[in-house]
């Protein structure tokens, strides 16, 4: 009986223990909020400041520029956000460049920031002098390179916006020191959000995480950000219900740090997390197979791969020998692991004015050595001609071209970057084949720079992030001659010129010609060699729809679609939980059933004879409690201390 007891007692505690479980979510689904695993937090909320991609994208949900990315669009086409509509360039006469150029702008009316102070020109006026502030003040500031695009071209007014001015109450006006057709594209850039004037923002006072709470006019508000969590919920008066705004899916935010990756993964397959920043490859074929999680297409990005070549140490008939001995295919397939997209030109798809008619070079050792062999013969770059040279040129033999050294070349990267080593390590082996040599030297990032402003390596392996849709975010910043990140060390005046003609021209078309025009010479003149753009996937779990990502790698929550179904857990909905649930529910149920059971088992099937002798057993212990002869209790049966009898 008792061991049947403590049976129905386990099954009804294990069904209290575990029913939370399954019913957690079920009643308040819509309570709960939307949970995203991250390997790095913001660390800079300052706008003017951050810069990192972690930064940004905490920066992007609570804080709103002038104008924004239309992240819908393939394309990432630039549409007015804060801004009623694009605005109206002046300028006077005197002079192309010379000049001092107007850009007018009229805001939108009727919005609030999260403090409940309402959104105008002055706030505008504010911010950007803020900004202006900060380039000429702070060190380092990273936004000061992009507004400084001309620096070299205007050494006396480097800073693009000379004020920025109150027209009226809904018009604002930047002076402008020089021309820049990017500057929409720049008003894009997480640091040139709006900040109110006034509250605790000052044009000294910096922005801590963890200390300071980030207002803006965004969909979200901040509500706590501690070390390992941050909170975000939707600002209810978000643009105050205008402008068709409506309330989005995602109410509520966690983010959630995460030192493993590995750990990241694992809760996020177990159903404990609703979206991760990034996919382990190692858990793509579990997360194809589930049926809680979808796996959208692969997505290139514009964060661009290249192998940069000396072009001062290394002619062109060497560089392009260069291009065509490395192994493209393998460094995408294999090192890659299919998570990265080959790049045909300077521009990568995704950026503005990209050209798809441009045919990237591809690996023949026959073109290399030929051109090789060209190098040798001009003898541009002061080479020795090698032993057995008259035979090697015109052998198409791996084996005699292993055999001599033409040239040893130093080859610089990121020791970080995993991938940035096998690489070189590849070229190694496919440069001996044209008879280059090739000796890695690894540094860590603090380093690497500086090594490259000193120009210690021929070849090197680098990473570029640009910071906004335009291409001369690239090409300006990695060609141009006067550039501090022109690490090959291209100096052509052609080049240059072309590249300042896009800056000026304002005419659509025209630019598109320009950067067309610029890509082919860059792609003839090979001053490195292009490999590839990140192309990863986007996995997110079955409570996510209609991802807002884009090649710029921005992620916007408030156009989401989010369902508040329950997230399946790795316990949740098994077969084990179904079953332990069914008896919770039954358990009052089978506990009746059995005692009722029993006693009717008992009552209908057992013997008389046994009944008999257990009652009349019962009555002689009772007739000899007591003395038969003096009554006084009996202290041992049958015999009484009293009167000394057996009774």
């Amino acid at each position: 009986m008792k061991t049947n007891s403590f049976i129905l007692l386990f099954m009804f505690l294990t069904g209290c223990l575990f029913y939370p479980l399954l019913a957690s979510g079920e009643s308040n689904l819509e309570d709960r909020p939307m949970i995203y695993g991250k390997s790095l937090l913001a660390v800079d909320l300052d706008p003017h400041l951050a810069n990192d991609r972690a930064s940004f994208e905490m920066i992007d949900q609570i804080m709103e520029g002038l104008f924004s990315y239309n992240l819908t669009d393939p394309e990432c086409s630039i549409m007015p956000l804060l801004a009623v509509d694009f605005g109206q360039w002046v300028k006077s006469n005197l002079g192309y460049y010379n000049s001092q150029w107007n850009y007018t702008l009229e805001l939108k009316q009727n919005i609030s920031f999260h403090d409940d102070s309402s959104f105008g020109p002055e706030d505008v006026v504010f911010s950007f002098d803020r900004l202006t502030h900060f380039c000429l003040n702070q060190t380092p500031t990273p936004i000061a390179r992009l507004y400084m695009p001309l620096k070299a071209n205007f050494p006396v007014t480097p800073l693009l916006i000379n004020r920025t001015e109150v027209l009226n109450s809904t018009h604002v006006r930047f002076v402008l020191n020089y021309k820049f057709t990017a500057f929409e594209a720049l008003l894009c850039h997480t640091g040139s959000v709006i900040l109110p004037e006034g509250n605790y923002f000052s044009l000294d006072n910096i922005i801590q995480p963890m200390k300071d709470t980030l207002i803006g006019t965004g969909p979200y508000q901040q509500v706590s950000h501690q070390d390992r969590l941050i909170k975000l919920e939707y600002f209810t008066e978000y643009w105050g219900g205008n402008y068709y705004v409506e309330a989005p899916d995602i109410l509520e935010m966690h983010w959630i740090l995460y030192d493993n990756e590995l750990h990241k993964n694992q809760d996020f397959f177990n159903g404990n997390l609703d979206f991760v920043d990034y996919v382990s490859t190692e858990f793509m074929d579990e997360y194809e197979a589930s049926e809680y999680h979808n796996v959208r297409e692969r997505m290139a990005s514009t964060d661009i791969s290249f192998l940069g070549f000396d072009n001062t140490r290394l002619d062109v008939h060497t560089r392009k020998a260069l291009q065509s001995a490395i192994n493209y295919s393998y460094i995408i397939k294999n090192l890659g692991r299919n998570e990265l997209a080959r790049m045909t030109s300077a521009i990568p798809k995704g950026i503005l004015y990209h050209d798809p008619s441009i045919f990237a070079p591809a690996m023949n050792l026959t073109e290399a050595r030929m051109h090789l062999i060209q190098a040798v013969t001009m003898n541009e770059q002061g080479m020795d001609t090698p032993e057995n040279w008259a035979h090697i040129q015109h052998s198409s033999s791996d084996e005699d071209w292993e055999t001599i050294t033409i040239e040893t070349y130093q080859y610089g990267y990121n020791s970080n970057n995993k991938l940035h080593e096998e690489i070189g390590e590849l070229c190694q082996a496919t440069f001996a084949k044209i008879g280059i040599r090739l000796e890695l030297n690894g540094m860590t990032w603090k380093e690497f720079p500086g090594s490259l402003s000193d120009h210690k390596f021929q070849i090197f392996m680098l990473e570029w992030e640009p910071n906004y849709n335009d291409p001369s975010n690239i090409l300006n910043a990695l060609f141009l001659s006067t550039s501090n990140y022109n690490y090959v060390s291209i100096n052509n005046s052609v080049i240059d010129t072309k590249l300042n003609e896009g800056l000026f021209e304002s005419n659509p078309s025209l630019r598109e010609e320009i950067y067309h025009e610029l890509q082919n010479m860059i792609v003839e003149l090979a001053p490195c060699s292009f490999l590839f753009t990140s192309n990863k996937h986007s996995v997110y779990s079955f409570s996510c729809e209609n991802l807002a990502r884009n090649s710029l790698n921005k992620v916007y929550f408030y156009l989401w679609d989010f369902t508040y179904e329950k997230i399946p857990g790795s316990f949740r909905n098994t077969p084990l939980m179904n079953i332990l649930a069914t008896l919770f529910f039954l358990s009052p149920v089978i506990i009746f059933l059995t005692f009722y059971a029993r006693n009717i088992i008992r009552k209908k099937f057992s013997q008389p004879n046994n009944i008999q002798q257990k009652r009349l057993l019962k009555e002689k212990k009772k007739k000899n409690k007591y003395c038969s002869h003096c009554g006084a209790p009996l202290n041992v049966p049958d015999y009484c201390y009293n009167c000394r009898k057996e009774s």
